[in-house]
């Protein structure tokens, strides 16, 4: 099963309405790649193909290392970006 809402919706209808959907790692992934191509139209720095994949290794580590715990893939996600850019930077754009 893959990140599709209509397949969730009825196997929520016919089988369990407490199923939870999960995604995997490869549409997690995907996703998020997609992203930032996306973003790398507008931010420069992202062109780089070294630094985006950088970042997507540096994401997916922390996603699949803290499954199944919130507060430290929250807490991992949020040192990446002083990891990446160095913590003058991440302390100007979300402080």
């Amino acid at each position: 099963m893959d990140n599709d809402s209509t397949t969730v919706a009825r196997v929520k209808a016919t089988v369990d309405s407490d199923i939870e959907k999960r995604p995997d790692k490869n549409h997690t992934r995907k996703s998020f790649t997609s992203t930032l191509y996306e973003l790398s139209r507008t931010h420069k720095e992202l062109k780089n193909n070294k630094l985006r994949n950088h970042i997507e290794k540096c994401v997916m580590y922390c996603i699949i290392q803290n499954r199944d715990r919130p507060e430290e893939l929250k807490n991992g996600l949020m040192t990446i970006a002083p990891h990446l850019f160095g913590k003058i930077l991440f302390i100007l754009f979300f402080q």
